[in-house]
């Protein structure tokens, strides 16, 4: 199949040698891509959305529950966003 792909790419006057150039042109744009989107994910939390609010259908502890940020997400990078998603534990009462 590869063969056959690579014969109708030489009928249309492009050399192995341009297509390779253009396969690795393609790499690097792709692999840019992935890169940028590997930084991303760790700085940005995927329920946030374009105007700041939590777009979860879950309880999420960084969500400001009222005043005036109400339903905004209030994560700020310094932990890891899936911290959040669960309800903290409570603290253990002393019994006397």
């Amino acid at each position: 199949m590869a063969e056959q792909n690579t014969t109708n790419i030489a009928r249309q006057g492009v050399s192995h040698e341009e297509l390779c150039e253009r396969m690795q042109e393609i790499e690097h744009i792709f692999g840019a891509i992935s890169d940028s989107a590997d930084s991303h994910i760790k700085t940005t939390c995927p329920y946030r959305d374009a105007a700041q609010r939590c777009t979860a259908k879950f309880e999420c502890r960084f969500v400001a529950r009222n005043g005036p940020h109400k339903g905004r997400c209030g994560w700020d990078g310094s932990d890891d966003y899936q911290l959040g998603w669960f309800p903290p534990q409570p603290a253990m009462e002393k019994r006397i």
